[in-house]
């Protein structure tokens, strides 16, 4: 190991890298790439560390990074190797033209030929629709863009404007509002004026930016919500265009062009083509050593770009609206600070610093629903295991309007249930309804509460920073006999009457004693014979500590234990209160068979 000063200051190591120096210009990309929050070097001395004839660190000021060495035998040293992946563009004032000019012509444009049929046997999967119906397909509004680089665009009404129109291509996208947005609404009061014409320069810097890309990628339209929804206001808190349009959303990213993807902006004056920090300086591969043993030179190459590794830190995934929009788009261009991404439902990841038919970019699975993923799988699948992971990561993410939990994931489960020919309503799928039901708190989390909006059996109603975790279901004890299991009449915004929110089916239900609570929150089951101990976890705080005396537990799952839900009257019906585990105990095995609970069987409705 061996330790060198490298420079007394980042300022130093930056005025190296802008006189030419190619190996301080990648360890300033290298850290300037580490941090996403980072748009300069940390102030700080420089030191390198080396390990023999593998690898590095780079330490400037609090940042240190690891590097691995390429080795290259001199009999094949031709001159300077070239990286395996190309350097982003900088997307710098002065040469931004320049730079979408040539990512459209050498990056978009290619890849997406590869998606829309121009490349013949490539990408089938991004050329099959999710809507079967045809009207659907056309959004009400969109901003006609025109056929040239104008800063007035307009709206349109499509089916009004042009009757006779059978499909429209257009781009949509996908943004975080933040507090930045007002000036792009469209109201009842600007509706007119804005069907003459919108003053781009009057617009939010991420929505220009929007309308210069669809321009210069020769699309005639863009869909964006706050425009092409009329938006309540101040002065008029009109909502009917939005109840309106909500439940078409699914339909609108399912069936655009390409979503752009504003990945890295934290509200709406950010924009796109924000310039990429780590890109100033030109790089290529640097030889810093010679093994004389095994007569290969030591290079040091430019570091990889990767994208997708920004997703667990990006702004915009973590906004409850962004997961539909991400996972029913079938093309996404994501624009992010180390790169351009682009993702689809027929292959892998592909970014600009790796070119179509090259390597394509590293996919983190796990730390998001993996995009169009739930397309492709089996209708047992999709709307079992891989809906659970939805639901755990949407719960977590944020809502300017709680309300708004259930409308903004409407459109993704409205596409699932006619893909896969099943009936959806408020976070359950019939022929999942156990599932649906059997849904838990984090135990751990004690500042949830409930939200009385929605209602209490629906995963939905319970808000907090931690996940909600749908259950696996063994053998579901749950039937539906009735044609009206849902509501016949139904709004996702909409829940206040016992009518739109009361589901009915059946399923075993036990009485519990609630004054007999042992201690670790156990209680104890009245039936003559056998008795059972039953765990059970209450749905908030507040609930564990007013749940009344009247309780029931409502079979839903039968394995290893017998899971459900625990219930209390209201009303007619019943409400949720929180989940519960049976356990057999020294009862015989007989007990875990379905047929053993058929006369507890009872029809309930819940609220």
């Amino acid at each position: 190991m061996v330790n060198i000063d490298h420079y007394d200051s980042s300022t130093a190591l930056e005025a190296s890298a802008a006189a030419g120096c190619y190996l301080c210009r990648i360890f300033r990309a290298r850290v300037i790439c580490e941090d996403p929050d980072l748009d300069e070097l940390p102030a700080g001395s420089c030191h390198l560390t080396f390990f023999k004839d593998v690898s590095l660190t780079f330490t400037v000021g609090h940042v240190r990074v690891y590097h691995e060495f390429t080795a290259v035998r001199a009999s094949e040293n031709l001159g300077c190797p070239q990286p395996k992946h190309l350097s982003p563009k900088r997307l710098a004032p002065e040469t931004l033209d320049q730079d979408l000019e040539c990512l459209i012509r050498d990056f978009i444009n290619p890849s997406l030929a590869m998606c829309d049929g121009s490349v013949p046997g490539r990408h089938l999967a991004c050329r099959s629709s999710l809507n079967v119906d045809q009207k659907q397909r056309i959004p009400t509004r969109l901003i006609d863009v025109g056929d040239g680089q104008s800063d007035t665009v307009r709206l349109v009404t499509p089916l009004r404007d042009f009757p006779d129109i059978k499909k429209l291509n257009y781009l949509i996208l996908s943004y975080s509002w933040g507090q930045t947005n007002e000036s792009a609404k469209t109201t009842r009061a600007n509706l007119d004026e804005r069907e003459r014409g919108i003053d781009t320069g009057r617009l939010p810097k991420t929505i220009q930016d929007a309308v210069k890309l669809t321009q210069l990628m020769k699309i005639r339209y863009l869909w964006v919500d706050v425009i092409c929804i009329i938006q309540p206001c101040k002065t008029d808190k009109y909502i009917q265009d939005w109840t309106s349009e909500s439940p078409k959303m699914g339909s609108y990213y399912s069936n655009a062009h390409c979503l752009i993807s504003a990945l890295g902006a934290s509200d709406s004056s950010k924009g796109l083509f924000t310039e990429r920090p780590a890109s100033k300086y030109q790089t290529k591969p640097c030889v810093i050593g010679f093994n004389q043993k095994e007569k290969e030179y030591i290079y040091v190459f430019p570091p990889q770009r990767t994208v997708s590794l920004e997703f667990d830190s990006a702004p915009l995934l973590k906004r409850g609206w962004c997961l539909q929009e991400r996972v029913l788009s079938p093309r996404i261009l994501h624009w992010s600070r180390n790169g351009l991404l682009k993702q689809c439902f027929g292959s892998k990841e592909m970014s600009e610093v790796c070119p179509p038919n090259e390597i394509p970019e590293p996919r983190r699975e796990g730390t998001v629903v993996p995009h169009g993923s739930v397309f492709s799988r089996s209708g047992s699948t999709a709307l079992g295991r891989q809906w659970a992971e939805i639901v755990r990561e949407y719960s977590t993410m944020r809502f300017t309007y709680g309300t708004d939990r259930l409308a903004a994931i409407h459109g993704l489960a409205d596409q699932l249930a006619i893909f896969h020919k099943d009936e959806y309503f408020a976070g359950v799928f019939r022929s999942h309804l156990a599932q649906g039901l059997m849904w838990e708190p984090n135990s751990e989390d004690k500042e949830g509460e409930r939200l009385t909006c929605f209602p209490s059996w629906s995963w939905a109603c319970h808000h907090s920073k931690s996940s909600v975790f749908l259950t696996d279901i063994s053998q579901s004890l749950v039937k539906c006999t009735r044609a009206d299991v849902f509501p016949s009449t139904q709004d996702p915004l909409d829940f206040t009457n016992t009518s739109k929110r009361i589901l009915r089916l059946e399923a075993p239900l036990l009485a519990i004693d609630a004054q007999q609570c042992r201690k670790g929150g156990s209680f104890e089951l009245i039936i003559e014979t056998p008795r059972f101990d039953a765990h059970i976890g209450f749905d908030s705080e507040d609930l564990a500590a007013n749940h009344g005396k009247s309780l029931s537990i409502l079979l839903l799952d039968i394995g290893r234990i017998v899971k459900g839900i625990v219930l209390r009257p209201k009303d007619s019906y019943y409400e949720r209160i929180g989940y519960a585990w049976v356990d057999r105990g020294h009862n015989p095995k007989e007990l875990l068979h379905a047929n053993y609970w058929e006369d507890l069987r009872t029809e309930v409705g819940l609220i």
